[in-house]
């Protein structure tokens, strides 16, 4: 897929969240706010909830790979880390994604300012780590200790919390799509993707080949 058409596919995809939600098209580029000493000027926010050190992949693919494409279409983005949520951060934002996010209550008081100032807020996720009955059938789940299970479950079920609490979910298969309908009334499907360093690094590869 060349450049051009994969810019045209971001800036359709995101157009359809526009329309979806009625939003006024000439209030998507923010004006100007404090959010303490740092300037932040963005169209969407993400916030992580996957540590990066320990599930790299999912990380790079769902937030840094669609920040580059949101980039390539002319959005601006930024990403937080969810233990460093400040609710008020949903003033400088239009769009906030929470992905793989456990509930907490700094993310509860994020989400409630956001629809308060109607904000979009939406869930990313890749998988159905969002309710017991899917984890639940997976073998390596069925061979934790009480303890790590019990630890494992709680933050399931608060990831399946905040899903609950976002307008909609961003996913990347129309299965998961299917699933996650069960829980929020909008879903829309954003594939993983390879990046521009990936595949600059997969040409030269064939050069070599």
């Amino acid at each position: 897929m060349n450049d051009c058409l994969k810019i045209l596919l971001l800036i359709f995809f995101f157009n359809i969240i526009i329309k979806t939600y009625n939003i006024d098209e000439s209030k998507v580029k923010l004006s100007m706010r404090k959010f303490g000493k740092k300037r932040i000027i963005a169209d969407v926010l993400f916030i992580n909830g996957c540590k990066d050190t320990k599930l790299p992949h999912p990380y790079r693919y769902r937030i840094l790979h669609q920040i580059e494409q949101l980039n390539a279409a002319n959005f601006d983005c930024f990403e937080l880390y969810y233990l460093n949520l400040n609710p008020l951060i949903a003033l400088d934002f239009h769009i906030i994604i929470f992905f793989r996010c456990p509930w907490t209550e700094l993310v509860d008081k994020t989400i409630n300012l956001a629809k308060s100032l109607n904000k979009i807020v939406l869930f990313d996720i890749d998988d159905l780590v969002i309710d017991t009955k899917y984890t639940n059938i997976i073998p390596y789940i069925k061979n934790l200790s009480l303890y790590e299970k019990l630890l494992y479950d709680d933050g399931v079920n608060r990831m399946g919390k905040t899903l609950k609490l976002c307008e909609g979910a961003i996913t990347t298969t129309e299965t998961l799509a299917q699933e996650l309908k069960n829980y929020v009334p909008k879903v829309f499907i954003n594939h993983n993707v390879a990046s521009e360093e990936m595949f600059k690094l997969s040409q030269n590869a064939l050069k070599i080949i």
